[in-house]
């Protein structure tokens, strides 16, 4: 059984404790179980048989998973994100590492992640780089940090 929480915003790892634990005796498994299934008898329903229908409609109606984005709309959002640019000047992987033992590259699509990391930081206040093998997730990450003053 693995118990925890995990927060990897910036808050989670800077701000506070974050815990998880692993246990495989049988015994903390049933008190594990116990405690859950007490909560789980003990909790408030949100939504249930009676109240489904209303909740659809003025819960999940009202949220933007039940719109569909006209056809133009979506294309004005293609265009936005396939040519926006970030007006403010950033740190470059080249610039971090000029007069140094390493020289790195300025590669684009390096650039466009941490413009995207840096856009997520500031809005959700964390953000995970996550790419295949190679493609420098360890030089954006590091670029990101630079730039937000870490």
């Amino acid at each position: 059984m693995i118990i925890g929480s995990s927060n990897l915003s910036f808050q989670g790892l800077r701000g506070r404790t974050e815990v998880n634990a692993t246990f495989r005796d049988e015994s903390d498994y049933t008190e594990a179980a116990e405690i859950f299934n007490k909560l789980r008898d003990e909790a408030v329903s949100l939504v249930d048989a009676f109240t489904k229908d209303e909740f659809l409609e003025t819960v999940i109606g009202r949220t933007w998973i039940a719109q569909l984005p006209a056809p133009y709309l979506m294309y004005i959002r293609v265009l936005h994100e396939y040519f926006k640019t970030n007006a403010e000047p950033i740190k470059t992987p080249d610039g971090l590492t000029r007069n140094k033992d390493t020289q790195y590259m300025n590669l684009a699509y390096q650039t466009d992640a941490i413009n995207d990391g840096l856009a997520m930081l500031r809005r959700h206040s964390g953000c995970i780089v996550a790419d295949v093998v190679g493609l420098g997730k360890s030089i954006i990450g590091v670029t990101i940090a630079a730039n937000a003053g870490l």
